[in-house]
């Protein structure tokens, strides 16, 4: 959770932007391609470079049920079956329980009073993240200056996201390409790097429920903080028919992915390169619809 919203500032500062000057097809646009390529960066190409890595059912049930609802939630909202308030307040309701089990040792869990299905679905979806591995561990005073580097690092990434996307307006303006194509193939893809390199590094650490994790989380994240507080202070606007399809791509590629994952208990190359495929039809339909 916390990779995940470190990494996801680019996609967050850049479609905010967006919505402030008016934009909001971009706005819109950056969130949900960037929601589209992180599946297929973040699950397909760590799939691809990593190769095997095991996931537990109960862990894909636990965070896939939380995507899922995000994504329809996200789908209301779009289509005006609830307003942006209305959209946070669900989500808030859903993640702050979803923070507290993640955050929970499955020894404190096994004090909890809940019926025993749903008991034992948490624990092992909780106990399947992982601790960190050894040598990563720090203390608290020796993390303060690596805190440090990160707001600063945040800073830099806001004001550069600021700047790509006026400098993404005004090309798309001087060259006539179509405004939302280019929020969400093209900021889409360059805010989503951080995120790539990130859910590799934890790959190649051989997580795989943490890279699943931070994949679906950082979908979350944007969604929360990309559309619906923004739709809460900014509001939305009218969007094209590109964006309304990319949303319902969105659903269908994220239940696609976690029935993969589910199949197949974590993650293979066969997975990884299906979850390619679908981003390259969805990049297809983007540049051809009309």
């Amino acid at each position: 959770m916390l990779a995940a919203l470190g990494a996801d500032t680019p996609e967050i500062s850049s479609a905010v932007t967006a919505l402030f000057v008016g934009q909001h097809d971009v706005g819109v646009g950056i969130i949900i391609g960037s929601n589209i390529f992180n599946l297929a960066a973040l699950l397909g190409l760590s799939a691809l470079i990593a190769g095997r890595l095991p996931v537990k059912r109960e862990g894909i049930v636990f965070n896939g049920t939380v995507s899922m609802i995000v994504i329809l939630v996200l789908v209301l909202l779009i289509f005006g079956f609830i307003s942006g308030l209305v959209s946070v307040g669900l989500l808030l309701l859903l993640l702050v329980p979803y923070v507290i089990v993640s955050g929970t040792k499955p020894e404190q869990m096994k004090r909890w009073r809940l019926p025993e299905k749903i008991h034992a679905l948490l624990i092992a979806a909780v106990a399947s993240t992982g601790p960190a591995s050894q040598g990563r561990k720090m203390q608290i005073g020796r993390s303060w200056p690596w805190a440090w580097q990160g707001g600063l690092a945040v800073i830099v990434i806001i004001a550069t996201s600021v700047g790509m996307v006026h400098s993404a307006v005004f090309l798309s303006n001087a060259w006539g390409v179509n405004k939302t194509i280019v929020g969400m193939l093209v900021l889409a893809v360059l805010t989503s790097i951080p995120n790539v390199i990130t859910t590799i590094k934890i790959a190649l650490d051989g997580r795989g429920t943490a890279v699943m994790s931070e994949a679906l989380n950082s979908n979350t994240i944007n969604i929360l903080f990309g559309i619906c507080i923004s739709a809460v202070i900014m509001g939305l606007g009218p969007l094209t028919g590109r964006t309304i399809i990319s949303i319902w791509w969105l659903m269908g590629m994220t239940s696609v992915a976690l029935g993969l994952l589910y199949f197949k208990k974590g993650f293979t190359r066969v997975n990884g390169a299906i979850i390619f495929g679908l981003y390259f039809v969805f990049v297809i339909i983007v540049m051809g619809w009309k």
